[in-house]
């Protein structure tokens, strides 16, 4: 910890005595080190200009991870997944362009995922997702012991199907929140909401990922676009009851003061 402070201010008795209370609350510092201050030290830092990460950081990271038996070791790895870049790439114009990635936002490309991973399939060089670079399979294959790479990245948050999130909420009612029903919803959705009130939802989800590649699917020639499709399915199939089954409904909800209910509706369906 002290390499990281100037030593002359760690050395002076002032500033001593105001800044190690303040490190202890946080977790960074405490009077008995354990093995795990440097993680929750990474999970608690700023989101804001995420490091990227080096190898010898990673392998730290994952040395600790492998042996840690902390009650929150999940919920703090998703965290240090917020807040650090590893290589990785996009795709721009079809194109595969190399960038630092955030692994918590970002996929396993299929090398890491394995063979026949079909999310990386049915997205192909569609724009916008970010991926985690295949290196890293015989980079932590040859760094022996811990995790491989598939399970490291995937307990910082890295996943292998289109990444639900919570949407935006816009409106409050008595410290409840909820967002407008979107004017351009259609399907089954829509059908649903047609015979009630509703105005708002409340717990509703998104998929951005998803849409950016169910959009790009119909400018595809049939011999791409239906093999693509049914990887999209096979994707979704496979990470329902871990990704989806709890977000699949949304509460349809109208004001009368407070948010009334309408009912649930099949948010994914």
């Amino acid at each position: 910890m002290f390499a990281l402070l100037d030593a002359a201010f760690a050395q002076d008795p002032v500033a001593r005595e105001a800044i190690f209370p303040w490190l202890q609350r946080l977790g960074i510092f405490t009077s008995s080190p354990d093995d795990w201050g440097p993680l929750r030290a990474v999970a608690r830092r700023s989101t804001q200009e995420p490091p990227l990460l080096s190898d010898v950081s990673l392998l730290r990271i994952r040395e600790l991870l492998s042996s840690s038996a902390l009650d929150d070791l999940g919920q703090l790895a998703v965290e240090i997944g917020k807040r650090t870049l590893v290589d990785g790439y996009i795709y721009v114009e079809g194109i595969r362009r190399r960038q630092p990635v955030l692994v918590a936002e970002a996929y396993l490309s299929a090398s890491i995922a394995g063979g026949g991973d079909p999310w990386s399939r049915a997205a192909g060089d569609t724009p916008g997702l970010q991926w985690i670079d295949q290196r890293y399979v015989s980079f932590f294959r040859n760094a022996s012991g811990g995790l491989g790479a598939r399970a490291f990245f995937a307990l910082l948050g890295a996943e292998t199907a289109p990444r639900p999130k919570a949407r935006q909420v816009d409106e409050s009612r008595h410290g409840e929140w909820a967002s407008a029903i979107e004017n351009t919803a259609g399907g089954r959705r829509q059908r649903e909401l047609s015979g009630g009130r509703a105005t708002h939802l409340r717990n509703d989800y998104e998929c951005p990922d998803l849409e950016r590649v169910l959009d790009t699917l119909p400018a595809l020639p049939p011999g791409e676009r239906r093999p693509r499709a049914q990887a999209l399915f096979s994707a979704l199939r496979t990470a329902w009851r871990r990704l989806y089954s709890d977000v699949a409904q949304a509460d349809a909800v109208y004001s009368d003061y407070s948010w009334r209910s309408v009912g649930p509706i099949l948010r994914f369906g």
